[in-house]
């Protein structure tokens, strides 16, 4: 568990628990529900209104603004005998990063189970991450509806009937594409549909990669007898048996439903059809004839609006087919390496769209710098340009990227290209500390000054030569925190890295000034660079909890984290017990150097760690219970121990002093679905170093737990 010191996180309920009435229709951000004033949704909480409602399933949403749903606990929308029948418009805004985590469920997705009367149209999906057991997918589970021009960025995982939209289709696909990835251990695994069930699926495309082991297709990986009809695959395909490039396996009777079907051979990695071979009604085409129009409008597909009836298609330049609702940026030049101020094309496909662009690498908003198709922008610096076109009653573009390098003529010295020698280039030697480099100087990036083939104390006085003075401060840190934590079981990092966790060496400074670098100097002599891109600056919300993104702690105070992780391999030496030195640098000129002492306080003795494995006696790992859930465990024994926390992922958190509690004093109601919960056994000091500034300093051991409630 990560502190803050002096600001440790209260009992907060969180929305999906205040939210979890099942039985009670949800007000959202305004609407009465029907046809013509359907529901508004523009916020996370308004989603998990709409989550937690099944009572509100058969009504009609919009929504009015793009969702960030990073760190919001997901649950499916409908699930098998509660069916979503409603409609859902995404009238051109976006949902990302959406997170759902059900490896042991069927019928996941950011919807479970649409019925026969749901409707989705225009929904984009960014970033998205899925995990269940079968009949998976990133937009829908099971799809008995319409869901048409949606489109699905992301990963999506499962065991099968696995696919990138929907994992099973009893109902109709029209006009959507998935540009994520698709992983799945077992059978009907496609890049669109895993499994299409006497469905249909029309004018529709995937170019993610798909991985599985049986029926594995680019576009489907089983069709029964569903129609199929102007569809094309174009990512990579990997599985071990019955694997084509647009399908597994299809079977019908009499009548074949596939038709005007196409697959990249190159792209795919595949030479037939399907896992059983050449299939009529497609067509298998090197990437070269997958960006030239006569290879579609001779398979009938439909990109003209003089034959009485809109047009489905577009065809970029030397790019696949692209649907007639996309809009499609492009740069020129596309990014690189310059001398000199460069300038810059920005163009759109549909010249109408508004485009916005931020200089900054952060993602554009609607709210950020307008730029019209054809416009030439300047850049002048290094830096990241992102651009997003908007279209009424249109998905948005997706986020095109480039990075652009300005070099000029600079002091000698100066390392990190912004012209001025100061402490970043001593950031820029720190990090490439006694590394060797070829003659050339390529192999360090030009960071060898004095061509000596090491980087060392030469290239420290070629800074220290050339730098700006800084003038030595000492009121810029409010406290410092340093801890060291054991972790037990954190499926979530398992699952992320592929691999156990063992410790987290956890460290954070809040300063009163921005900070450009900070060189901390370990106990041991070891010295290493807290760069600027390694910290999390992180916003403090009224609620206790953190929030994602650049902000304040309180009105005047930033908070700078930093966190090492170490797995079963990796050792502790580097990060022991002893004087920490810490060299701060700010960027308005000034520097401040202090020590904090890493052991008990007003001793020469470490912190001792804990040993006993805080263990709850009342759930179990991956264990399903009855809400409202109790919370009891082993009584602490361990004497190094001062403090007992626990705590509900996106919940409650609990902290005592009393070791002897052993529970809390009545159960916990929870909603439905996966719920992650630690407890820790903490040895946690609080101190005042010779600078006068606050310290918290610990060790602690954590044990994770994910559950079901029913």
């Amino acid at each position: 568990m990560k502190k803050v010191f002096a600001s440790r996180i209260n009992t907060v309920v969180s929305t999906i628990l205040i939210l979890s009435s099942w039985g009670f229709a949800g007000t959202y951000g305004g609407g009465s529900g029907t046809a013509e004033d359907p529901y508004r949704i523009s916020t996370p909480a308004h989603w998990q209104e709409l989550m937690n409602a099944p009572v509100d399933w058969d009504k009609h949403f919009i929504l009015v603004s793009d969702i960030d749903l990073q760190g919001i606990s997901l649950t499916p929308i409908g699930y098998e005998g509660c069916e979503f029948t409603g409609t859902v418009s995404g009238a051109g805004f976006v949902l990302r990063n959406a997170l759902l985590l059900s490896p042991n469920f069927d019928h996941v997705g950011l919807f479970g189970y649409i019925g026969p009367a749901g409707q989705l149209r225009s929904i984009a999906v960014e970033n998205l991450k899925v995990t269940g057991s079968h009949r998976v997918g990133g937009l829908c589970g099971s799809n008995s509806g319409t869901v048409s021009d949606c489109r699905v960025s992301g990963t999506v995982m499962a065991l099968g009937e696995l696919g990138g939209l929907c994992g099973w289709n009893n109902g109709i696909i029209h006009r959507c594409f998935v540009g994520g990835t698709v992983i799945g251990e077992g059978s009907s695994i496609g890049g669109l549909c895993g499994w299409t069930n006497f469905g249909s699926i029309s004018d529709c495309y995937a170019v993610g990669a798909v991985q599985g082991y049986d029926h594995v297709g680019g576009l489907c990986g089983y069709n029964l007898k569903g129609e199929v009809v102007r569809c094309y695959a174009a990512g990579k395909v990997t599985g071990t048996i019955n694997t084509g490039g647009l399908f597994g396996k299809v079977d019908f009777t009499t009548t074949n439903p596939v038709s005007g079907c196409l697959w990249d051979k190159q792209a795919t990695g595949q030479i037939n059809a399907t896992g059983f071979g050449p299939l009529e009604g497609t067509a298998g085409k090197t990437t070269a004839e997958m960006k030239t129009l006569s290879t579609f409008t001779s398979a009938g597909w439909d990109f003209s609006d003089t034959d009485g009836d809109p047009a489905d298609w577009w065809l970029p330049t030397d790019n696949y087919p692209r649907l007639i609702w996309e809009t499609i940026l492009s740069f020129s030049p596309d990014h690189g390496v310059y001398w000199g101020t460069q300038q810059v094309t920005i163009r759109c496909s549909a010249p109408a769209a508004t485009i916005h662009y931020t200089l900054d690498g952060e993602e554009p908003t609607q709210n950020d710098p307008i730029i019209l198709s054809g416009s030439i922008l300047p850049i002048s610096q290094p830096l990241t340009l992102k651009a997003k076109a908007w279209l009424a009653g249109m998905i948005p573009s997706e986020t095109k990227s480039a990075a652009y390098e300005i070099k000029r003529i600079c002091p000698a010295g100066d390392l990190d290209g912004d012209c001025k020698v100061d402490m970043r280039d001593f950031v820029v030697v720190s990090e490439w500390w006694l590394q060797t480099c070829d003659v050339t100087n390529n192999w360090c990036n030009g960071v060898d000054l004095d061509l000596s083939g090491v980087i060392d104390l030469g290239e420290l006085e070629d800074v220290a030569s050339n730098t700006l003075d800084e003038e030595e401060v000492i009121n810029h840190v409010k406290e410092f925190t340093i801890q060291m934590n054991r972790d037990y079981n954190d499926v979530h990092i398992q699952q992320y890295y592929g691999k156990n966790m063992t410790h987290v060496f956890y460290l954070n400074v809040q300063t009163d000034s921005t900070v450009l670098g900070i060189v901390v100097t370990t106990p041991g002599g070891i010295a290493f660079s807290m760069s600027p891109a390694v910290y999390v600056w992180r916003e403090s919300r009224p609620d206790g909890l953190y929030s994602g993104g650049r902000g304040m702690l309180g009105p005047d105070w930033y908070l700078w984290e930093y966190e090492y992780r170490f797995f079963e391999a990796d050792s502790l030496a580097a990060y022991g017990d002893g004087y920490y030195t810490f060299t701060i640098h700010y960027a308005d000129g000034g520097k401040q150097t202090t020590e904090v002492w890493f052991g008990i306080p007003g001793t020469s003795d470490p912190i001792p760690a804990p040993t006993q494995i805080p263990t709850f006696t009342t759930i179990t790992n991956g264990g399903t219970f009855s809400s409202p859930v109790s919370f009891n465990w082993q009584p602490c024994t361990d004497p190094a121990v001062l403090y007992i926390g626990m705590g509900i992922l996106y919940g409650d958190y609990w902290d005592f002093e009393d070791l002897a509690i052993s529970g809390l004093d009545a159960p916990v109601p929870l909603s439905p679905g996966e719920h992650a919960a630690w407890i820790y056994f903490d040895s946690y000091y609080y101190d005042i170093n010779p600078d006068g500034i606050d310290v918290g300093i610990g060790k602690n051991v954590q044990n994770y737990y994910t559950f079901t409630v029913n």
